[in-house]
Protein backbone atom coordinates (compact mmCIF):
# COMPACT_ATOMS: atom_id res chain seq x y z
CA UNK A 1 0.00 0.00 0.00
CA UNK A 2 1.65 3.23 -1.14
CA UNK A 3 -0.48 6.35 -1.69
CA UNK A 4 0.43 9.98 -2.31
CA UNK A 5 -1.66 13.11 -1.81
CA UNK A 6 -1.13 16.85 -1.54
CA UNK A 7 -1.05 18.81 1.71
CA UNK A 8 -0.23 22.55 1.64
CA UNK A 9 0.96 22.13 -1.95
CA UNK A 10 3.39 19.44 -0.83
CA UNK A 11 3.18 15.83 -2.03
CA UNK A 12 2.82 13.52 0.95
CA UNK A 13 3.43 9.80 0.59
CA UNK A 14 2.13 7.22 3.07
CA UNK A 15 3.29 3.67 3.38
CA UNK A 16 1.79 1.05 5.69
CA UNK A 17 3.99 -0.13 8.54
CA UNK A 18 2.50 -3.41 9.69
CA UNK A 19 3.92 -5.34 12.59
CA UNK A 20 3.01 -8.36 14.61
CA UNK A 21 4.76 -10.84 16.87
CA UNK A 22 4.52 -14.38 18.11
CA UNK A 23 5.88 -15.95 21.26
CA UNK A 24 7.50 -19.39 21.32
CA UNK A 25 7.79 -21.03 24.77
CA UNK A 26 11.32 -22.01 25.76
CA UNK A 27 10.67 -25.76 25.86
CA UNK A 28 9.00 -25.63 22.45
CA UNK A 29 11.76 -23.53 20.89
CA UNK A 30 14.43 -26.01 21.97
CA UNK A 31 12.70 -28.64 19.80
CA UNK A 32 12.36 -26.40 16.75
CA UNK A 33 15.27 -23.93 17.02
CA UNK A 34 17.08 -25.25 13.93
CA UNK A 35 13.86 -25.35 11.88
CA UNK A 36 12.83 -21.86 13.02
CA UNK A 37 16.27 -20.37 12.39
CA UNK A 38 16.43 -21.81 8.85
CA UNK A 39 12.86 -20.73 8.14
CA UNK A 40 13.51 -17.19 9.39
CA UNK A 41 16.65 -16.97 7.25
CA UNK A 42 14.75 -18.20 4.18
CA UNK A 43 11.74 -15.93 4.69
CA UNK A 44 13.98 -12.92 5.29
CA UNK A 45 15.58 -13.56 1.88
CA UNK A 46 12.49 -14.41 -0.14
CA UNK A 47 9.76 -12.27 1.41
CA UNK A 48 9.42 -8.51 1.86
CA UNK A 49 9.53 -8.75 5.64
CA UNK A 50 11.87 -7.83 8.48
CA UNK A 51 12.13 -10.58 11.11
CA UNK A 52 13.77 -10.05 14.51
CA UNK A 53 14.09 -12.62 17.30
CA UNK A 54 14.29 -11.65 20.96
CA UNK A 55 14.93 -14.01 23.88
CA UNK A 56 13.09 -13.05 27.06
CA UNK A 57 14.45 -13.38 30.59
CA UNK A 58 12.42 -16.55 31.14
CA UNK A 59 13.95 -18.16 28.05
CA UNK A 60 10.89 -17.76 25.83
CA UNK A 61 11.51 -16.49 22.30
CA UNK A 62 9.58 -13.60 20.72
CA UNK A 63 9.63 -13.25 16.93
CA UNK A 64 8.77 -9.74 15.69
CA UNK A 65 7.61 -9.25 12.09
CA UNK A 66 7.54 -5.95 10.15
CA UNK A 67 6.26 -5.44 6.61
CA UNK A 68 4.25 -3.02 4.49
CA UNK A 69 2.33 -5.79 2.72
CA UNK A 70 -0.65 -7.33 4.50
CA UNK A 71 -0.54 -10.62 2.60
CA UNK A 72 3.16 -11.06 3.31
CA UNK A 73 2.99 -10.55 7.05
CA UNK A 74 0.03 -12.93 7.37
CA UNK A 75 1.73 -15.61 5.25
CA UNK A 76 5.08 -15.34 7.06
CA UNK A 77 3.45 -15.54 10.46
CA UNK A 78 1.37 -18.54 9.35
CA UNK A 79 4.52 -20.30 8.04
CA UNK A 80 6.32 -19.89 11.38
CA UNK A 81 3.27 -20.95 13.40
CA UNK A 82 2.86 -24.03 11.21
CA UNK A 83 6.49 -25.00 11.84
CA UNK A 84 6.07 -24.97 15.64
CA UNK A 85 2.45 -26.04 15.94
CA UNK A 86 3.01 -29.60 17.06
CA UNK A 87 0.13 -31.99 17.74
CA UNK A 88 -2.66 -30.77 20.02
CA UNK A 89 -4.96 -32.78 22.28
CA UNK A 90 -7.79 -30.95 24.02
CA UNK A 91 -11.20 -31.45 25.60
CA UNK A 92 -12.94 -31.11 22.22
CA UNK A 93 -11.02 -33.96 20.59
CA UNK A 94 -10.58 -36.14 23.70
CA UNK A 95 -13.48 -35.93 26.13
CA UNK A 96 -11.63 -37.71 28.95
CA UNK A 97 -8.38 -35.75 28.60
CA UNK A 98 -8.76 -34.63 32.24
CA UNK A 99 -7.38 -38.08 33.15
CA UNK A 100 -3.98 -36.91 31.87
CA UNK A 101 -3.95 -34.22 34.57
CA UNK A 102 -4.35 -36.68 37.47
CA UNK A 103 -1.37 -37.97 39.44
CA UNK A 104 -1.21 -41.15 37.36
CA UNK A 105 -1.82 -39.26 34.12
CA UNK A 106 1.05 -36.86 34.81
CA UNK A 107 3.31 -39.81 35.53
CA UNK A 108 2.37 -41.30 32.15
CA UNK A 109 3.04 -38.00 30.37
CA UNK A 110 6.54 -37.93 31.89
CA UNK A 111 7.12 -41.50 30.68
CA UNK A 112 5.94 -40.54 27.18
CA UNK A 113 8.33 -37.57 27.11
CA UNK A 114 11.27 -39.77 28.11
CA UNK A 115 10.45 -42.54 25.62
CA UNK A 116 9.68 -40.35 22.59
CA UNK A 117 12.16 -37.48 22.99
CA UNK A 118 9.35 -34.93 22.79
CA UNK A 119 8.25 -31.90 24.75
CA UNK A 120 4.68 -32.02 26.05
CA UNK A 121 3.26 -28.66 27.08
CA UNK A 122 0.38 -29.16 29.52
CA UNK A 123 -2.13 -26.36 30.02
CA UNK A 124 -4.30 -27.33 32.97
CA UNK A 125 -6.18 -24.04 32.70
CA UNK A 126 -7.98 -25.21 29.55
CA UNK A 127 -7.25 -28.97 29.71
CA UNK A 128 -5.00 -29.01 26.67
CA UNK A 129 -1.75 -30.74 25.71
CA UNK A 130 0.55 -29.96 22.80
CA UNK A 131 3.28 -32.40 21.71
CA UNK A 132 6.45 -31.04 20.09
CA UNK A 133 9.45 -32.64 18.44
CA UNK A 134 10.19 -34.60 15.28
CA UNK A 135 7.08 -35.65 13.36
CA UNK A 136 7.55 -39.37 13.97
CA UNK A 137 8.21 -38.76 17.68
CA UNK A 138 5.08 -36.61 17.94
CA UNK A 139 3.00 -39.40 16.44
CA UNK A 140 4.49 -41.99 18.81
CA UNK A 141 3.73 -39.74 21.78
CA UNK A 142 0.16 -39.04 20.64
CA UNK A 143 -0.38 -42.76 20.09
CA UNK A 144 0.79 -43.61 23.62
CA UNK A 145 -1.40 -40.91 25.18
CA UNK A 146 -4.45 -41.90 23.13
CA UNK A 147 -3.97 -45.59 23.97
CA UNK A 148 -3.90 -44.69 27.67
CA UNK A 149 -7.12 -42.67 27.40
CA UNK A 150 -8.78 -45.38 25.32
CA UNK A 151 -7.76 -48.02 27.86
CA UNK A 152 -9.36 -45.97 30.64
CA UNK A 153 -12.49 -45.45 28.55
CA UNK A 154 -12.90 -49.16 27.86
CA UNK A 155 -11.70 -50.33 31.27
CA UNK A 156 -14.02 -51.71 33.89
CA UNK A 157 -15.09 -49.50 36.77
CA UNK A 158 -16.48 -50.14 40.21
CA UNK A 159 -17.91 -47.68 42.73
CA UNK A 160 -17.79 -48.42 46.45
CA UNK A 161 -19.63 -46.62 49.23
CA UNK A 162 -17.36 -45.78 52.16
CA UNK A 163 -20.22 -45.10 54.54
CA UNK A 164 -23.43 -46.91 55.40
CA UNK A 165 -24.91 -49.34 57.90
CA UNK A 166 -22.22 -51.95 57.21
CA UNK A 167 -19.37 -49.42 57.35
CA UNK A 168 -17.93 -47.87 60.52
CA UNK A 169 -17.52 -44.09 60.68
CA UNK A 170 -14.13 -42.82 59.53
CA UNK A 171 -13.37 -45.22 56.66
CA UNK A 172 -12.75 -42.50 54.07
CA UNK A 173 -10.59 -40.55 56.50
CA UNK A 174 -8.37 -43.57 57.25
CA UNK A 175 -8.02 -44.41 53.56
CA UNK A 176 -6.94 -40.85 52.72
CA UNK A 177 -4.49 -40.78 55.63
CA UNK A 178 -3.03 -44.14 54.59
CA UNK A 179 -2.89 -43.61 50.82
CA UNK A 180 -2.48 -39.78 50.60
CA UNK A 181 -5.28 -37.32 49.95
CA UNK A 182 -5.09 -37.90 46.17
CA UNK A 183 -4.96 -41.71 46.71
CA UNK A 184 -1.77 -41.89 44.62
CA UNK A 185 -0.35 -44.65 46.82
CA UNK A 186 -3.50 -46.74 46.33
CA UNK A 187 -3.07 -46.38 42.56
CA UNK A 188 0.54 -47.55 42.87
CA UNK A 189 -0.15 -50.51 45.14
CA UNK A 190 -3.21 -51.80 43.27
CA UNK A 191 -2.24 -51.02 39.68
CA UNK A 192 -5.59 -49.48 38.75
CA UNK A 193 -5.57 -46.88 36.00
CA UNK A 194 -7.43 -44.18 37.87
CA UNK A 195 -9.28 -43.53 41.13
CA UNK A 196 -11.99 -40.91 41.61
CA UNK A 197 -13.10 -39.93 45.11
CA UNK A 198 -16.25 -38.01 45.97
CA UNK A 199 -15.36 -37.00 49.50
CA UNK A 200 -18.71 -35.30 50.11
CA UNK A 201 -20.75 -38.42 49.27
CA UNK A 202 -18.07 -40.86 50.50
CA UNK A 203 -17.94 -42.71 47.15
CA UNK A 204 -14.79 -44.13 45.58
CA UNK A 205 -14.68 -45.20 41.91
CA UNK A 206 -11.97 -47.58 40.71
CA UNK A 207 -11.11 -47.69 36.99
CA UNK A 208 -8.83 -50.28 35.44
CA UNK A 209 -8.41 -53.97 34.71
CA UNK A 210 -10.41 -56.53 36.69
CA UNK A 211 -7.42 -57.86 38.66
CA UNK A 212 -6.30 -54.37 39.65
CA UNK A 213 -9.81 -53.39 40.76
CA UNK A 214 -10.09 -56.55 42.84
CA UNK A 215 -6.75 -55.79 44.49
CA UNK A 216 -7.85 -52.22 45.26
CA UNK A 217 -11.12 -53.53 46.73
CA UNK A 218 -9.13 -55.95 48.89
CA UNK A 219 -6.93 -53.11 50.17
CA UNK A 220 -10.01 -51.03 50.96
CA UNK A 221 -11.66 -53.95 52.78
CA UNK A 222 -8.48 -54.33 54.82
CA UNK A 223 -8.73 -50.68 55.81
CA UNK A 224 -12.38 -51.14 56.83
CA UNK A 225 -11.38 -54.09 59.03
CA UNK A 226 -8.62 -52.00 60.62
CA UNK A 227 -11.07 -49.16 61.35
CA UNK A 228 -13.49 -51.60 63.00
CA UNK A 229 -10.67 -53.07 65.07
CA UNK A 230 -9.40 -49.63 66.08
CA UNK A 231 -12.85 -48.57 67.26
CA UNK A 232 -13.10 -51.70 69.41
CA UNK A 233 -9.69 -51.17 70.99
CA UNK A 234 -9.83 -47.41 71.52
CA UNK A 235 -12.29 -45.65 73.74
CA UNK A 236 -12.55 -42.12 72.41
CA UNK A 237 -13.10 -39.18 74.70
CA UNK A 238 -15.24 -36.87 72.56
CA UNK A 239 -15.73 -33.22 73.27
CA UNK A 240 -19.20 -31.89 73.87
CA UNK A 241 -19.81 -31.39 70.17
CA UNK A 242 -21.48 -33.23 67.36
CA UNK A 243 -19.62 -35.73 65.24
CA UNK A 244 -17.22 -34.56 62.53
CA UNK A 245 -18.99 -33.29 59.40
CA UNK A 246 -16.78 -35.46 57.17
CA UNK A 247 -15.98 -38.75 58.89
CA UNK A 248 -18.97 -38.78 61.30
CA UNK A 249 -16.71 -39.92 64.13
CA UNK A 250 -16.77 -38.34 67.61
CA UNK A 251 -14.03 -35.72 67.66
CA UNK A 252 -11.13 -36.53 69.97
CA UNK A 253 -10.01 -34.07 72.62
CA UNK A 254 -7.72 -31.44 71.10
CA UNK A 255 -8.68 -32.35 67.52
CA UNK A 256 -11.70 -30.05 67.16
CA UNK A 257 -11.79 -27.47 64.37
CA UNK A 258 -14.83 -25.23 63.82
CA UNK A 259 -15.40 -23.26 60.64
CA UNK A 260 -15.61 -19.53 61.30
CA UNK A 261 -18.79 -18.80 59.34
CA UNK A 262 -21.13 -21.62 60.38
CA UNK A 263 -19.41 -23.18 63.40
CA UNK A 264 -19.73 -26.75 62.13
CA UNK A 265 -17.21 -29.10 63.79
CA UNK A 266 -14.49 -31.07 62.00
CA UNK A 267 -11.58 -33.26 62.97
CA UNK A 268 -8.37 -31.39 62.17
CA UNK A 269 -7.33 -34.25 59.87
CA UNK A 270 -10.65 -34.15 58.00
CA UNK A 271 -10.76 -30.40 57.44
CA UNK A 272 -7.17 -30.49 56.15
CA UNK A 273 -7.97 -33.40 53.82
CA UNK A 274 -11.02 -31.55 52.50
CA UNK A 275 -8.91 -28.44 51.90
CA UNK A 276 -6.31 -30.42 49.92
CA UNK A 277 -8.88 -32.40 47.94
CA UNK A 278 -11.06 -29.41 47.02
CA UNK A 279 -8.05 -27.50 45.72
CA UNK A 280 -6.78 -30.52 43.77
CA UNK A 281 -10.22 -31.08 42.20
CA UNK A 282 -10.87 -27.36 41.51
CA UNK A 283 -13.88 -27.46 43.86
CA UNK A 284 -14.03 -23.69 44.22
CA UNK A 285 -15.36 -21.87 46.20
CA UNK A 286 -14.61 -23.81 49.38
CA UNK A 287 -17.78 -24.60 51.32
CA UNK A 288 -18.81 -26.48 54.45
CA UNK A 289 -19.47 -30.21 53.99
CA UNK A 290 -22.24 -30.24 56.57
CA UNK A 291 -25.46 -31.63 55.17
CA UNK A 292 -27.27 -28.80 53.41
CA UNK A 293 -24.97 -26.11 54.82
CA UNK A 294 -22.65 -25.06 51.96
CA UNK A 295 -21.56 -21.96 53.90
CA UNK A 296 -18.51 -20.34 52.32
CA UNK A 297 -15.20 -20.64 54.13
CA UNK A 298 -13.80 -17.40 55.51
CA UNK A 299 -10.36 -16.04 54.72
CA UNK A 300 -9.34 -16.87 58.30
CA UNK A 301 -10.08 -20.57 57.69
CA UNK A 302 -8.18 -20.52 54.40
CA UNK A 303 -5.15 -18.80 55.94
CA UNK A 304 -4.98 -21.25 58.86
CA UNK A 305 -5.29 -24.33 56.66
CA UNK A 306 -2.81 -22.99 54.12
CA UNK A 307 -0.22 -22.94 56.92
CA UNK A 308 -1.14 -26.31 58.45
CA UNK A 309 -1.26 -28.17 55.10
CA UNK A 310 1.68 -26.42 53.47
CA UNK A 311 -0.43 -25.48 50.45
CA UNK A 312 0.52 -21.92 49.41
CA UNK A 313 -2.15 -19.26 49.01
CA UNK A 314 -0.82 -18.65 45.49
CA UNK A 315 -1.97 -22.13 44.45
CA UNK A 316 -5.47 -21.45 45.78
CA UNK A 317 -5.55 -18.14 43.90
CA UNK A 318 -4.50 -19.95 40.72
CA UNK A 319 -7.24 -22.59 41.12
CA UNK A 320 -9.84 -19.94 41.94
CA UNK A 321 -8.84 -17.96 38.85
CA UNK A 322 -9.13 -21.10 36.70
CA UNK A 323 -12.61 -21.73 38.07
CA UNK A 324 -13.66 -18.11 37.49
CA UNK A 325 -12.47 -18.08 33.86
CA UNK A 326 -14.13 -21.44 33.10
CA UNK A 327 -17.42 -20.12 34.47
CA UNK A 328 -17.12 -16.89 32.46
CA UNK A 329 -15.67 -18.13 29.16
CA UNK A 330 -17.33 -15.47 27.02
CA UNK A 331 -16.21 -12.54 29.15
CA UNK A 332 -12.64 -13.49 30.12
CA UNK A 333 -9.78 -15.36 28.45
CA UNK A 334 -6.35 -16.52 29.51
CA UNK A 335 -3.24 -15.23 27.81
CA UNK A 336 -2.61 -17.97 25.19
CA UNK A 337 0.91 -18.69 26.46
CA UNK A 338 0.78 -22.01 28.31
CA UNK A 339 0.77 -21.57 32.10
CA UNK A 340 0.76 -17.77 31.88
CA UNK A 341 -1.42 -16.59 34.82
CA UNK A 342 -2.66 -13.38 33.17
CA UNK A 343 -6.27 -13.00 32.01
CA UNK A 344 -7.91 -10.29 29.94
CA UNK A 345 -11.46 -9.07 29.39
CA UNK A 346 -13.02 -9.83 26.00
CA UNK A 347 -14.13 -6.73 24.07
CA UNK A 348 -16.42 -6.15 21.09
CA UNK A 349 -13.99 -3.82 19.31
CA UNK A 350 -10.32 -4.38 18.52
CA UNK A 351 -8.14 -3.62 21.52
CA UNK A 352 -4.54 -4.50 22.33
CA UNK A 353 -3.73 -6.58 25.40
CA UNK A 354 0.03 -6.62 25.90
CA UNK A 355 0.82 -9.31 28.46
CA UNK A 356 3.33 -7.98 31.02
CA UNK A 357 4.30 -11.54 31.95
CA UNK A 358 5.30 -13.02 28.57
CA UNK A 359 5.08 -9.98 26.24
CA UNK A 360 2.62 -11.61 23.84
CA UNK A 361 0.26 -9.13 22.13
CA UNK A 362 -3.39 -10.20 21.85
CA UNK A 363 -6.46 -8.71 20.20
CA UNK A 364 -9.15 -8.85 22.89
CA UNK A 365 -11.94 -8.97 20.29
CA UNK A 366 -10.92 -11.96 18.15
CA UNK A 367 -8.41 -13.56 20.59
CA UNK A 368 -5.72 -13.78 17.90
CA UNK A 369 -2.29 -12.21 18.15
CA UNK A 370 -2.71 -8.48 17.66
CA UNK A 371 -2.97 -7.28 14.06
CA UNK A 372 -1.64 -3.71 13.94
CA UNK A 373 -3.35 -1.55 11.33
CA UNK A 374 -5.94 -4.21 10.50
CA UNK A 375 -9.43 -4.83 11.79
CA UNK A 376 -10.57 -8.29 12.86
CA UNK A 377 -12.81 -8.40 9.78
CA UNK A 378 -9.89 -7.57 7.51
CA UNK A 379 -7.81 -10.40 8.96
CA UNK A 380 -10.71 -12.83 8.70
CA UNK A 381 -11.31 -11.71 5.12
CA UNK A 382 -7.67 -12.34 4.29
CA UNK A 383 -7.97 -15.84 5.70
CA UNK A 384 -11.03 -16.53 3.57
CA UNK A 385 -9.43 -15.17 0.40
CA UNK A 386 -7.74 -18.34 -0.78
CA UNK A 387 -6.60 -17.09 -4.19
CA UNK A 388 -3.07 -16.78 -2.89
CA UNK A 389 -3.43 -20.11 -1.12
CA UNK A 390 -4.38 -21.92 -4.34
CA UNK A 391 -1.35 -20.49 -6.10
CA UNK A 392 0.90 -21.43 -3.19
CA UNK A 393 -0.54 -24.97 -3.12
CA UNK A 394 0.18 -25.30 -6.84
CA UNK A 395 3.73 -24.00 -6.46
CA UNK A 396 4.38 -26.43 -3.57
CA UNK A 397 2.58 -29.48 -4.92
CA UNK A 398 5.22 -31.84 -3.55
CA UNK A 399 4.73 -30.86 0.09
CA UNK A 400 1.21 -29.39 0.05
CA UNK A 401 -1.99 -31.35 -0.53
CA UNK A 402 -5.68 -31.12 0.30
CA UNK A 403 -7.23 -33.45 2.86
CA UNK A 404 -9.03 -36.22 0.91
CA UNK A 405 -11.88 -36.15 3.43
CA UNK A 406 -12.64 -32.44 4.09
CA UNK A 407 -10.33 -30.58 1.62
CA UNK A 408 -8.41 -28.71 4.32
CA UNK A 409 -4.95 -27.65 2.99
CA UNK A 410 -2.09 -29.62 4.59
CA UNK A 411 1.64 -28.95 4.39
CA UNK A 412 4.18 -31.70 5.10
CA UNK A 413 7.52 -30.27 6.24
CA UNK A 414 9.34 -33.46 7.23
CA UNK A 415 8.89 -36.74 9.10
CA UNK A 416 6.87 -39.85 8.34
CA UNK A 417 4.03 -40.19 5.83
CA UNK A 418 1.28 -40.33 8.44
CA UNK A 419 -0.51 -36.98 8.58
CA UNK A 420 -3.42 -35.80 10.74
CA UNK A 421 -5.87 -33.29 9.28
CA UNK A 422 -6.58 -30.40 11.64
CA UNK A 423 -9.92 -29.84 9.93
CA UNK A 424 -11.55 -33.24 10.47
CA UNK A 425 -8.88 -35.22 12.45
CA UNK A 426 -8.64 -37.85 9.71
CA UNK A 427 -5.48 -39.96 9.74
CA UNK A 428 -4.02 -39.74 6.21
CA UNK A 429 -1.43 -41.68 4.22
CA UNK A 430 0.57 -38.94 2.48
CA UNK A 431 1.66 -41.27 -0.33
CA UNK A 432 -1.75 -42.32 -1.69
CA UNK A 433 -4.09 -39.98 0.29
CA UNK A 434 -6.19 -42.76 1.77
CA UNK A 435 -7.65 -41.75 5.13
CA UNK A 436 -8.50 -43.74 8.24
CA UNK A 437 -10.29 -43.39 11.57
CA UNK A 438 -7.20 -44.01 13.71
CA UNK A 439 -3.44 -43.62 13.54
CA UNK A 440 -3.06 -47.36 14.15
CA UNK A 441 -5.09 -48.20 11.02
CA UNK A 442 -3.08 -45.68 9.00
CA UNK A 443 0.27 -47.11 10.10
CA UNK A 444 -0.99 -50.61 9.35
CA UNK A 445 -1.94 -49.52 5.82
CA UNK A 446 1.44 -47.88 5.20
CA UNK A 447 3.25 -51.02 6.32
CA UNK A 448 1.13 -53.26 4.06
CA UNK A 449 0.83 -51.02 1.00
CA UNK A 450 4.12 -49.12 1.01
CA UNK A 451 6.37 -51.22 3.29
CA UNK A 452 7.55 -48.01 4.95
CA UNK A 453 6.43 -45.12 7.16
CA UNK A 454 8.69 -42.54 5.45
Amino acid sequence: MDHGFTMNDQIVTMKADLKTSLMIPKLVYTKYCDIVDKLVEKLSRTENVNIQKKELRNGNMVVNLHSDIVETIIKVKADILMAIKGKVMDIDSHENINKLFTWDGKRLVKTVIDKTDTTVVSDERILSLSVHGKEENQMRAIKMLEEYLQELKTSKSKTLALKGEDKPPGVMKEIMLRYEYDLSKLVQESGVGCIELNHRLHLITLIGQTEAIEKACSLIETMITLVIQKRKECKLQPTQTRDCMVCFCPIEEGELYRLEACGHPYCKDCVELQFKTDIKNHTIPLTCSGGGCNELWTWKDISKLSVSTGIPINLLVKKATNSFVLQNKKAYKYCPTADCPLIYRVTEKEKLFSCPECEVRICTACQNQFHDGLTCKMVESMKKDDGGLKLWMKQNAGRAKYCPKCSTPIEKIDGCNHMTCRGCNADICWVCLQYFNSSQDCYGHMQRAHQSFV
